[in-house]
């Protein structure tokens, strides 16, 4: 792939984007984040797997089909505006679509609310309704203080893997695209390889020029159709060896439901996301959370915003420790009303109000988040103390 011709295509793109949402012209604090990540990924050795998602999102549009990546890209900027969907990471913000007035929001304190939790008001400006969006997160908390190449996970539904193999097959004429495969064990199936019927179909790989994947038959087994497949365990070692791409995709049941909907109903998707932008209703936090025993955790907290439901369901449904919730209330009440955090956002916002650099906020994010920051505090000068104490436990 020509990168230096790719880069091109996707800042056609992204501007395109960009004049669409502000036909007045780009807001400053906008278009420096635009700037900064276009230089994170040319810096990062990126340009090809946005190329990549960039082709396979006009793609979805043209089939109306829906896509998204996994983790944390939804972070990124030139995601929101390569992609399609409505989740803006830009920090909490009114814009007039009118006369092109752009408030960043103030807020107190480390604790931030998203744009949808926000009233629509009129423009001081023209008069006009002004409606808020952005969820506060930054460009770092996706490319971390190492500033690694981005790698896009994608969530499709089934219907559109042949066509996602299509995009690659043009982007890369030369290669041969195929199957990548994964034990079924990963996903509680058989225990023995020798005798698993087929493996999982989880992503693709493109082979080096000139091979095919005769080529490799060591590596080779075969998903449920009978296709033959790169196997993962098998060849995973091969394909760093000979510099192989690969990328991941998993079927979502939910999207492939979501575009059933719309074809027998004909209602957008974009209806729906637009509706629940709206008003929070109690029927919502249980759409949240797939666990019960989680539910009822939840609703003791009683979240009245859309912010308030993502630090209960983080503080419900923590993944290395049971009981958190019961924690609070019972012992550790004080506490948590000293350092009410919640979500990895909270705490690096935190740590930028003691005087950190974003780069080392984001380091101390992760370490709390990963449950390490206690066995750190020698080296956490800046910081009180008393919050890693307090919740390096929880993460």
């Amino acid at each position: 792939m020509d990168t230096a011709a790719a880069k091109k295509r996707i800042e056609a793109a992204c501007e395109k984007k960009l004049n669409s949402l502000f036909p007045h012209g780009i807001p400053e604090v906008v278009y420096s984040r635009y700037q900064e990540e276009l230089e994170l990924m040319a810096e990062t050795g990126s340009v090809e797997a946005y190329e990549v998602f960039r082709c396979v999102s006009e793609r979805a549009r043209e089939e109306n089909r829906a896509v998204f990546c996994r983790g944390s890209v939804a972070g990124l900027y030139l995601y929101y505006l390569l992609g399609d969907h409505t989740f803006d990471p830009m920090p909490a913000h009114y814009y007039c679509r009118n006369c092109g007035r752009y408030e960043v929001i103030p807020q107190d304190g480390n604790k931030k609310k998203f744009g949808v939790d926000f009233a629509e008001k009129s423009c001081p400006q023209c008069g006009s309704v002004m409606k808020p969006d952005g969820f506060n997160l930054e460009a770092v908390s996706v490319f971390g203080r190492k500033k690694k190449p981005i790698s896009f996970e994608y969530n499709i539904e089934e219907s559109f893997r042949s066509a996602f193999a299509d995009v690659l097959e043009k982007l890369y004429p030369e290669q041969q695209v195929v199957p990548l495969g994964m034990d079924v064990t990963a996903w509680g199936g058989y225990d023995d390889r020798s005798v698993q019927p087929f493996q999982a179909n989880r992503g693709l790989v493109l082979l080096p020029k000139g091979k095919t994947i005769e080529d490799y038959s060591e590596c080779m087994l075969r998903l449920k159709s009978g296709e033959p497949c790169f196997s993962l365990s098998l060849a995973s070692d091969v394909i760093r060896r000979d510099h192989m791409k690969s990328v991941r995709i998993s079927d979502d049941r939910r999207l492939e439901q979501i575009g059933i909907m719309e074809r027998i109903t004909g209602i957008s998707r974009d209806d729906i996301r637009y509706r629940d932008e709206n008003a929070i209703r109690w029927q919502d936090i249980f759409n949240v959370t797939e666990r019960p025993r989680d539910r009822f955790r939840m609703l003791n907290l009683r979240p009245e915003t859309f912010s308030g439901i993502i630090e209960a369901y983080a503080l419900a449904a923590n993944t290395y420790k049971e009981g958190v919730l019961e924690d609070i209330e019972r012992d550790r009440s004080d506490a948590y009303r000293e350092f009410p955090y919640s979500t990895r956002e909270d705490f690096f916002d935190a740590f930028c109000s003691y005087g950190m650099t974003k780069e080392d906020a984001f380091t101390w994010m992760e370490l709390v988040r990963k449950g390490t920051a206690a066995s750190r505090m020698e080296d956490a000068k800046p910081l009180d103390k008393g919050l890693c104490e307090t919740y390096s436990y929880a993460y």
